[in-house]
């Protein structure tokens, strides 16, 4: 496989020998702690070309915590394409009939987006 940037930016590119390290029987809205990778959209280098993006994405995960009541959020950092952190899940919030939680003073379930 090619390392050259511009086939990492291809939006057509399929992740070829990539496999899921999810476990498919596990439910991960239950407790616990998670190490979760975030990338940029066509694997731009945003953060490295655009550095007031860092601030706004450090306050972001500052505040996480008061937006979803039942998470804590851990280490993290931001790399020019992606950013890494522990996200850790602390509460027994039931969810909504979409099987995601609530946001803090939201009455009604978000709409989902699979992407």
């Amino acid at each position: 496989m090619n390392n050259n940037r511009n086939e990492i930016n291809d939006p057509n590119r399929q992740f070829i020998g990539r496999r899921s390290i999810r476990l498919p029987e596990y439910n991960y809205s239950q407790e616990g702690g998670y190490f979760v990778t975030i990338r940029t959209q066509k694997c731009e280098l945003y953060f490295e070309h655009y550095p007031p993006l860092k601030e706004i994405i450090r306050q972001q995960w500052v505040d996480l915590p008061s937006q979803f009541q039942t998470i804590r959020t851990d280490e993290f950092v931001v790399m020019p394409d992606h950013l890494h952190g522990i996200i850790i899940i602390v509460g027994a919030n039931p969810p909504v009939a979409d099987g995601r939680p609530q946001i803090k003073g939201e009455d009604k379930p978000r709409p989902y987006n699979s992407g």
